[in-house]
Parts: structure tokens; sequence; C-alpha cells
């Protein structure tokens, strides 16, 4: 598995390229409700619709299917996993699209971790118009990897009509379901409604580059097999936590370790969240980070 990741790297780079320019290129019929399929070895992808928030903003997915036993990955898939890449060049009266990331499986394969789905997905889209009165098209050309014991790349370029506004009618109640469904499972930002207080994460530097994240959270009921996926900046490489309950399992400690390399973008502490699994609700919080050189106050 992690060879057939780290070939995957370098045909990624192209890959990328590939896709950015697919999605000027590349001429799509567009549809309401659901576009046509966009098949790959092993996986297919499609855009559905799933009418309108109570906001005005448009709803849809993107829904991957694939090959049983099959997984692609989250946006922070971790050390060997590669995310997938977004390009809406072509669209049509669209302000803006946010990509909704429902709470990842744990993927293990001999040494090989990673945070991902199989077998299917939907990704919520919340779409902004430019004149939410007059219709619009949505275009994608997307790039994802799919992997079993090996990985390997995967293109999509899918595409739908968003009628008017005046002509919105009631959305498929299957693909209503489908992106509603994903869109429950997606983890929330608003802990305080969950119970749940994240105190401000300590940063503590060791020898070389090597640093060690300290987070540490309350909960007013049990964590039960807690997980802590910790995501940042372009050159930071997170370790897998090392996470501490207490006695009640309410209050929960994460020890990460850390890596800074030569592409760390920013000052090492900023930009970092970290999603939390095991609780009513899975939360997904930014990180207040203060960075301190006392490696004692890793144990206080």
């Amino acid at each position: 598995m992690a060879l057939g990741a780290g070939l995957l790297l370098a045909q990624v780079a192209l890959h990328g390229q590939g896709v950015a320019q697919a999605g000027q290129d590349h001429t799509v019929r567009p549809m309401t409700d659901a576009s046509p399929w966009h098949s790959n070895d092993h996986s297919r992808i499609r855009l559905i619709s799933a009418g309108q928030n109570e906001d005005g903003s448009d709803l849809a997915g993107v829904q991957f299917d694939l090959d049983e036993g099959w997984h692609t990955y989250w946006r922070s898939p971790g050390r060997f996993g590669i995310p997938a890449s977004f390009n809406w060049e072509g669209s049509e009266n669209i302000r803006g699209v946010e990509v909704r990331w429902p709470e990842p499986e744990y993927i293990t394969f001999d040494d090989y971790e990673a945070y991902g789905y199989h077998d299917r997905l939907v990704l919520p889209l919340v779409i902004a118009r430019d004149d939410p009165a007059a219709a619009a098209v949505l275009q994608l050309a997307i790039g994802y990897a799919v992997c079993e014991t090996v990985c390997i790349p995967a293109t999509g370029f899918v595409s739908i009509l968003l009628p008017p506004v005046a002509e919105v009618s009631e959305p498929n109640p299957e693909y209503s379901y489908l992106v509603r469904e994903a869109l429950a499972l997606v983890p929330t930002t608003d802990i305080e409604s969950v119970g749940i207080e994240v105190a401000p994460a300590l940063l503590v530097r060791q020898q070389g580059q090597t640093r060690v994240l300290r987070i540490t959270a309350w909960s007013q009921s049990a964590w039960h097999d807690p997980r802590v996926i910790v995501e940042g900046p372009k050159g930071l490489h997170f370790g897998s936590p090392k996470i501490v309950l207490d006695p009640t399992s309410r209050h929960l400690v994460a020890l990460v370790s850390v890596t800074v390399t030569e592409l760390a973008e920013g000052e090492p502490g900023q930009g970092i969240r970290a999603t939390i699994t095991g609780g009513l609700e899975t939360i997904d919080v930014p990180l207040a980070v203060t960075v301190t050189g006392n490696p004692q106050s890793i144990d206080d």
C-alpha cells in the first residue's frame, strides 16, 4: 500500500495539472437533478442536486460509487493518502462552492494508516450563486485516488443545471435524502452545543525539527474509543496521536508528534485544527496553539 501511494504522488503532480486544464477545456452537457456517471477503473462519480437551503443557497452532492473493498480519501487523509482536488472552472453564475466532509473511517493495512471512505460516499456541496434569480451551471473537474492494496488516480468531469429560483421544484427525494444524510454526518463546529470544551493547545519544541502537540478537551458525556485527527498547513506532518482518558472518560489528552519540513508555511502553530470522534457528536475545531520550549509542559 505504501508503495502504491508513493508512486501515486508522482502521478498526481501531473494529474492535478491535467484536471485543472480539463476543467477549462472539457465540454459537458448540464442536466438537472443528476449528471451522468463518469466512470473510471474501480469507481464512478456524478453530481446530484438536493434543492435549496432556507438561506437561498443550493444544496448538491458529489456521489462516489466504488468497487467493493476499494476506498478513497478524506480531506486530510494521513501520511500516505491523496485528497481529492476540485476545479469549478467553467461553471456559470456560481460565486462559491463549499465542500462538506462527513466523518471519515479509520483505514489500516499492515503499517498503513489513513482516513477515508469505503464503497460509497456523498460529499455535500453548499453553492452560492452570483445572481440567485438566474439559472446556474455547476461544472466540476475532479481528481481523486482510489485504493485497495494499490492506489490509482481517477478523474471525473460532471455538470448539472440549477434552474432559476422561480422554477425550482421539489428535489428528487432519493438525491435529497443521500445529500442530507451525508450532511448529518459532517462533524459539528458548534462544540458548545454538544457539551465539549477544548483548551488552548501546546506545541512543544523538541530536538531538531520535531515538535509535540498537546491537545486537551473535556466533555459532559463520556468518550468511547475516541480518535483525534490533526491537520494543518503544508509542510507540517502529524504522527498518530497517543490518547489518554481519565477514569470518567470525560477528560481527554492527545499527544501528537509534529515534524516541521522546509515546505512549512507560516509559523508552526498557526492554522492547525482537530477533529475528535467518539463523543455524542464528532467535532471539528480550530486550535488556539501556544508554542513553548518547555518539555515539562507536556505532562502538566
